[in-house]
């Protein structure tokens, strides 16, 4: 068979059409996946942030560790996330132009998923390490920036480490609810008035920024808190352009968001992103950038990853995904 998880889909079907086209998509981050199971970035050489979206493209759609088409695909990016984790807990490549703690944060979520499904001791360790230094690393105001230090903070870089949290806690390691409980006073004082959240407290509603904080939220179970019921509002008002400004940064968490929230927010605002996506993939499988500023330094691997996760997030395979 040409695809590994090859299926019959009607094309009338809407739902089935994207399943189609997020297998065609996993076939073509497998086809392109490195002997050492990374993923190259053009701009950044191989990196742990791009990899862990990878990894978690598949999780999300079913695809498990040690069984089913993808076992070594899967087993060779546990392999290069694992080996690129120093004993500080830094999830990192050395000397890769990405930020550590973007890096860090996906790789961290991308960790805490596998070791849900595998219970393997030598992923906890790396896990527990990962967290402890996003909990050693959190800023008095309660957020994280580029570096694996406490500095200033921003929003990008905020709600990867609570959404590795999150997923930690998920997996049974534990987390203080100090930290927590810090994050979630950053976030809210970077809402703006009227819906959405600023890059930093203070900063105008942005596009990445504004889903990025209603998930945090929504993370850390403020489901009903002000800030992200006008959040998920400012969200439903934004167009929808494939491939313009941070198109894939700011879907990746603006879909989580809205199927958090579920209902009309989730019903109204995903058939109009999956017939974009539909709409716009290649012929070999992935996602162009476009006009996407990350997506276009990032090479295709990162759009194909993001564009699979969205698709496949009403399969609620994975526990960072359920409600």
């Amino acid at each position: 068979l040409p695809l590994h998880a090859q299926q019959t889909y009607r094309a009338s079907d809407p739902l089935e059409a994207a399943m189609q086209a997020t297998d065609r998509g996993l076939e073509f981050l497998y086809k392109t996946q490195a002997d050492d199971g990374g993923w190259t970035s053009p701009s950044y050489g191989r990196n742990t942030a791009v990899t862990a979206l990878a990894t978690i493209a598949f999780l999300a759609r079913g695809h498990v560790p040690g069984r089913g088409p993808y076992a070594d695909c899967l087993e060779r990016a546990t392999a290069f996330l694992l080996a690129n984790t120093s004993d500080a807990g830094v999830v990192a490549v050395v000397g890769s132009s990405a930020a550590p703690m973007y890096q860090h944060g996906l790789g961290t979520l991308a960790l805490a998923e596998l070791y849900g499904m595998t219970r393997r001791p030598d992923i906890r360790q790396r896990l527990e390490s990962a967290i402890g230094l996003i909990v050693q690393t959190q800023n008095d105001a309660g957020g994280w920036r580029y570096q694996a230090v406490k500095a200033d903070a921003d929003m990008s870089v905020t709600v990867m480490q609570l959404v590795a949290l999150k997923a930690a806690m998920n997996a049974g390691v534990k987390v203080p609810q100090a930290t927590i409980d810090l994050g979630i006073g950053y976030v809210k004082k970077s809402a703006c008035a009227g819906g959405g959240f600023g890059y930093t407290p203070g900063a105008g509603p942005a596009q990445g920024a504004s889903p990025a904080g209603t998930l945090s939220l929504q993370m850390c179970g403020e489901y009903h808190a002000p800030q992200v019921l006008e959040g998920l509002e400012y969200l439903a008002k934004q167009p929808i352009t494939y491939g313009s400004g941070m198109f894939f940064y700011a879907t990746y968490y603006a879909a989580q968001a809205m199927n958090q929230a579920g209902g009309i927010y989730w019903l109204d605002w995903m058939p109009k992103m999956r017939a974009a996506l539909l709409a716009n993939q290649a012929a070999d499988g992935s996602w162009p950038g476009g006009g996407d500023s990350y997506a276009g330094g990032a090479g295709p691997a990162f759009p194909t990853a993001v564009a699979c996760l969205v698709l496949s997030i009403d399969c609620h395979y994975l526990p960072i995904y359920q409600r």
